[in-house]
C-alpha cells in the first residue's frame, strides 16, 4: 500500500469497516530529540558530574578547565580526610610527634599551575621547595639525596652557569656588546602570530 510506504517504521496501518479513534503523532517544534544523548546528560546531572568532561558539544577550553577544578575540589576534600586519619594514627605512635603526612592539592590536571605557584613562592623566600619538588613527582628522600649529591659531592651548581641574557646585564654591559635601547617586545616568528599579524609585519 502507498500508505505503508510513507509511514515511519514504528507505525503500521490497517483497513477496517468499524469506526476508529484518531491517534495523533505530532512532531515537536524543536525537532527529534536524541534520546541517548539526553539520557547521558541526565546520568551526569544525577551523579553530580559535569557533562563538559565527556565531549559536551557546548564545551569550551575555559568551561572545561573550570569544570575540572570543581570536580577536583570534591576529591581534594576526600583526600584531606584521609590525611587527617593518617596523621591521627601516626600521632598515636611513640615517634609520631616528629612526623606529619601532607597531601598536596595537586593532580595531573593542575600540576603545572601548582608547580608555578610553589616556585614563585620559593623565589620570595617561602619554604615551598619541598612542595614544588613533590608537585613535580620528586619524593622527599630523592630530593635530599640528589641535593647532597649534586651540591656537595659533584658540585654541579658551581660547574654549570646559566647563559647570560639581557635581563641579567646592566645598561653599561649592554652598550659594550652593541645592544640598542629600543622598546617593544621581540619580533615573533612565523607560526607564533596570527595571519593578520603576519600581514601587518609585511606591510610595515
Amino acid at each position: 500500500m502507498n500508505l505503508d510506504s510513507v509511514l515511519p517504521d514504528e507505525i503500521g496501518s490497517v483497513l477496517t469497516p468499524m469506526d476508529l479513534q484518531k491517534i495523533s503523532f505530532e512532531r515537536s517544534n524543536n525537532g527529534d530529540v536524541d534520546t541517548i544523548s539526553k539520557a547521558e546528560q541526565n546520568l551526569f546531572t544525577a551523579a553530580g558530574v559535569s557533562s563538559l568532561l565527556f565531549n559536551n558539544e557546548k564545551a569550551s577550553a575555559n568551561a572545561l578547565l573550570l569544570s575540572i577544578k570543581a570536580d577536583q575540589t570534591i576529591t581534594f576534600g576526600i583526600v584531606k580526610s584521609i590525611e587527617d586519619a593518617l596523621n591521627r594514627i601516626i600521632q598515636d605512635q611513640s615517634y609520631g610527634k616528629n612526623f606529619k603526612v601532607t597531601f598536596l592539592d595537586v593532580s595531573p590536571f593542575n600540576r603545572k599551575e601548582m608547580g608555578d605557584a610553589y616556585l614563585k613562592a620559593a623565589s620570595y623566600g617561602l619554604p615551598t621547595i619541598s612542595a614544588y619538588a613533590a608537585s613535580q613527582g620528586i619524593g622527599q628522600a630523592e630530593l635530599d639525596c640528589m641535593s647532597f649529591l649534586e651540591g656537595r659531592v659533584l658540585g654541579l651548581q658551581d660547574l654549570f652557569r646559566p647563559i647570560q641574557s639581557s635581563t641579567q646585564m646592566s645598561s653599561d654591559e649592554l652598550e659594550k656588546k652593541g645592544a640598542t635601547d629600543e622598546g617593544g617586545a621581540p619580533k615573533k616568528e612565523v607560526g607564533e602570530i596570527s595571519e593578520s599579524g603576519e600581514q601587518n609585519q609585511e606591510d610595515a
